[in-house]
């Protein structure tokens, strides 16, 4: 990893997560990352592998804001697969339920994914936490999309 030997701080470390030149293997390594602002950077990598994408989910500890912005990104990236997109479904509709933080872009990005079958989205729409213009916008992104 491109980080100095000493006095390595927490901003080196996003640094090299930002960095385009970071390889599969680095950003696998910081995806354990014990700073959420660094493992919300990998999350964002559009290059970052299915097994850092994992590793950042599994951390778990996020704040509302930054639970909000993984499950964003990962409902969104290209390198998700079905089982974590299911992972991701299950949360955003866990916060719906529960009245927490509306996780409504990660919903949204979960709309356009072809691995998830409309009913699996569709169920979104029932949920107590989903608005009326959340339920629109799912209904419009399944209209919209293209199978797989």
């Amino acid at each position: 990893m491109q980080l100095p030997e000493r006095n390595r701080g927490p901003a080196d470390y996003l640094r090299v997560a930002r960095d385009p030149a970071t390889g599969a293997a680095d950003l696998l390594e910081l995806s354990g990352s014990p700073y959420s602002f660094v493992r919300l950077a990998v999350a964002g990598r559009a290059d970052a592998a299915l097994p850092a994408l994992r590793r950042v989910w599994a951390a778990g500890e996020y704040d509302a804001w930054d639970r909000n912005t993984l499950l964003r990104a990962l409902a969104g990236h290209p390198n998700a697969d079905r089982a974590l997109l299911l992972e991701v479904r299950d949360e955003a509709a866990r916060l719906l339920v529960a009245g927490l933080h509306r996780p409504y872009a990660a919903v949204l990005a979960l709309a356009t994914r072809p691995e998830l079958t409309d009913a699996e989205v569709r169920a979104l729409t029932n949920l107590p936490g989903a608005s009326r213009r959340l339920r629109a916008g799912i209904l419009r992104a399944l209209e919209t999309r293209q199978p797989q």
